[in-house]
């Protein structure tokens, strides 16, 4: 027998190294660093509103406006309406605002793959929750948001993190956990516009401003006394996407990562922590597609670039999308590479099976294992400066 003393909140029936659970609850829990955070949108009918290019996306809402809701349930196979999605209501919503280039929102819908969906404020419309009140931060704004996850079931390690400047889909980053996402800028409303936040019961933060960070009072406290200096938002993300991507701490942390959300170990040395700021910002940077790598030339042979079955050449390094095509080189811990619950070019290939690839398509390949090869590098780095 093995004697447990189970701990609050938890009380885990299982044996936990308790000096090492002390150590890390000293870190800072993401969803107290950030004032604001909420899950992605939950759609109820993924594969009907989001669509990979804005000309698919007008042709279904212009069946919603224009045909009958029955021969709309047939054409799109809907099945049964739900509680929170309907096709009245969702034809009523895209009639209501009209179909304007304005609601036709770029959404993160898997790591590196973005689709396009109908975003208005209305709840069980069009999508069921499109979470208005936290996306409204990110819609037409510029913003980066910091996405993470909770109780998550890890089998390979903790993976379960990513960033955006768009909405998410519910499962952006795992499909078994829903994924949470936390803006770094929180916007003024317009005027007259609705303000139910707890930031408004000591008055307007916003006064004089378009926009202010997301981080709470308490930690921005904690940073200044710890370290003396007030560090723009952006190098405090940086640091905190740093610590979240370094292999040691993921390993060391791994049982307790599991249970809640992250949290986040300062470092002691001011210089830590600009240098971890530093390579946290760059990989930010690379993750939202900004700043690519070029650390690898990757060809594929011409072709119609018809998606049958991605299918990895270890030996010669050839990711296959058919019988003769294939993007090359992509070394194994490239296409081994995982965010979340997802290997990301497996995924994205996958998720296309059937289609065609457009030439943004391409590039975006091409693109996500450069961006990977620097991921990797990048999280030795991260290692190698982190001291826990």
């Amino acid at each position: 027998w093995t004697e447990l003393t189970p701990s609050s909140p938890f009380h885990l029936f299982i044996p936990q190294d308790e000096e090492l659970r002390e150590e890390y609850e000293r870190g800072w829990k993401v969803t107290d660093i950030f004032q604001q955070n909420a899950v992605g949108i939950c759609s109820k009918k993924d594969s009907l509103v989001f669509q990979y290019t804005t000309d698919a996306l007008r042709s279904v809402l212009n069946d919603f406006v224009h045909k009958p809701v029955e021969d709309i349930r047939r054409k799109y196979s809907t099945g049964k309406d739900s509680r929170d999605w309907l096709v009245q209501n969702a034809k009523d919503n895209v009639i209501q605002h009209g179909i304007k280039e304005k609601y036709l929102q770029l959404v993160l819908y898997r790591p590196f793959d973005f689709r396009y969906t109908y975003y208005t404020n209305k709840s069980r419309g069009f999508l069921a929750y499109p979470v208005y009140q936290l996306f409204s931060h990110m819609v037409n704004r510029e913003n980066v948001g910091l996405i993470f996850s909770r109780n998550v079931e890890i089998r390979r390690g903790w993976e379960h993190v990513h960033c955006s400047m768009f909405p998410i889909n519910l499962h952006a980053v795992s499909m078994k956990e829903g994924n949470y996402i936390a803006p770094l800028y929180l916007y003024s409303p317009p005027e007259g516009g609705e303000r139910k936040s707890r930031l408004f019961k000591d008055g307007d933060p916003f006064k004089g401003k378009e926009r202010i960070e997301n981080f709470s009072p308490r930690f921005r406290a904690f940073l200044h006394e710890k370290y003396g200096h007030n560090y723009d938002p952006e190098s405090v993300l940086g640091y905190v996407y740093a610590v979240l991507h370094c292999p040691a701490y993921r390993e060391k942390y791994r049982d307790f990562l599991k249970t809640d959300f992250p949290r986040v170990p300062f470092a002691d040395e001011r210089r830590t922590f600009e240098a971890l700021s530093t390579l946290g910002q760059e990989l930010i940077q690379a993750h939202l597609l900004k700043a690519i790598p070029q650390s690898l030339t990757v060809d594929a042979p011409p072709g119609d670039f018809a998606v049958e079955k991605p299918v990895y050449d270890a030996q010669r390094e050839r990711l296959h999308i058919n019988k003769t095509q294939y993007f090359s080189p992509v070394p194994r811990d490239v296409w081994d590479f995982h965010i979340g619950g997802y290997r990301v070019l497996d995924k994205y290939l996958k998720s296309r099976k059937g289609r065609t690839l457009s030439l943004d398509e391409i590039e975006t390949v091409q693109a996500i294992v450069n961006v990977l090869r620097f991921t990797i590098d990048q999280m030795q780095r991260i290692d190698a400066c982190w001291k826990p």
